[in-house]
């Protein structure tokens, strides 16, 4: 299985869903199709929310998914901010957390669709998206959470929450330049807190490049970002969606 093949990327959100079709040189082709996906989403929902979306596309022979939370081997390890009542910081729905504890994401979307299915983490996936192949690269997403995904050499590791990991005081990323709180802050604010995270993010792997993307990386300044010296990127390509033919790539 190569990504000679054309495959139906899905990047899972937690305010919504994106589905295209890319082929096997990473470009579009097809329309991109939309879903909602308000917290909290049960397996059952976000399955035929996949479903849904498939339906308005097709000439695909393969699926990659990119899912908000942990996962290994196509199961759902934490669904993370999906089984939250309201997004990040507010607390866990614990019927639909435990209905997404172990459940095999992978196998029930490769029933429902009928092709192979593999599953990774959405920054990491969209990590994949970004790489160049060199060094120490980190995929930081800026969306409704902060995720993040690292590559060496153009290796995917395995995945970590930083935003999770690490924290300033008892304060999560997610909490600290989240979605819910950036609706609070000035753009200078949101800017300082993100290079705050950086840096500690710096420290944490010593990154050679740094990629920004999400819904929230175009607010950031560029200028601002050159304390790096030239070492973060904002990128505008759907790497999300992109990144995922590469699950299907040879190792």
């Amino acid at each position: 299985m190569t990504t000679s093949e054309t495959t139906l990327c899905v990047d899972i959100g937690a305010t919504s869903l994106k589905a295209c079709c890319v082929n096997g040189d990473g470009l579009i082709v097809s329309s991109l199709v939309r879903r909602k996906t308000q917290a909290p989403v049960s397996p059952r929902n976000l399955l035929g929310l996949i479903d849904s979306a498939s339906r308005k596309l097709e000439g695909f022979s393969q699926v990659a998914i990119g899912f908000p939370g942990a996962v290994r081997d196509g199961r759902v390890i934490s669904p993370d901010n999906l089984a939250r009542v309201d997004g990040p910081g507010s607390e866990f729905d614990g019927l639909i957390r435990n209905e997404w504890d172990g459940f095999a994401l992978g196998r029930e979307v490769e029933k429902k669709l009928g092709k192979p299915t593999r599953v990774a983490n959405d920054a990491d996936v969209a990590a994949l998206g970004c790489s160049r192949g060199r060094g120490c690269e980190l995929t930081v997403t800026l969306g409704t959470g902060i995720g993040t995904g690292l590559v060496r050499d153009g290796q995917l590791q395995p995945h970590r929450e930083f935003s999770d990991d690490l924290r300033q005081g008892q304060i999560s990323f997610d909490e600290l330049i989240g979605e819910k709180t950036r609706k609070s802050l000035t753009t200078h604010e949101f800017n300082q807190r993100v290079i705050d995270v950086l840096h500690q993010l710096d420290k944490e792997v010593e990154f050679d490049a740094c990629y920004l993307v999400g819904g929230n990386a175009p607010r950031l300044s560029r200028d601002r970002l050159s304390v790096f010296e030239g070492r973060c990127w904002i990128m505008k390509e759907p790497v999300g969606l992109t990144g995922g033919i590469k699950l299907f790539s040879p190792s």
